[in-house]
């Protein structure tokens, strides 16, 4: 059957069923929906849109760059 979640979908969106992966798809042009079998089941959903990614590692990127750059300074200070 066809779960249908009266949540607004929007890509970046992920699932798992009973810890299995699965495709969420739109449902009526907004909602969120996924396939599911009947029964009991565990469904998990998050967000994670691949904008959020890039700046994680943008940022992790220039804390890099600020650790390294302090480091360099306290080895030019002890010279």
């Amino acid at each position: 059957g066809v779960a249908v979640f009266s949540e607004i979908y929007y890509p970046g969106w992920e699932a798992t069923v009973d810890g299995v992966p699965v495709d969420i798809v739109r449902a009526n042009y907004i909602l969120r929906a996924m396939n599911i079998s009947s029964g009991k089941h565990t469904i998990e959903m998050w967000f994670k849109p691949k904008s959020l990614r890039m700046t994680e590692s943008i940022a992790y990127g220039g804390w890099g760059v600020f650790v390294l750059m302090v480091i360099a300074g306290v080895v030019r200070k002890r010279k």
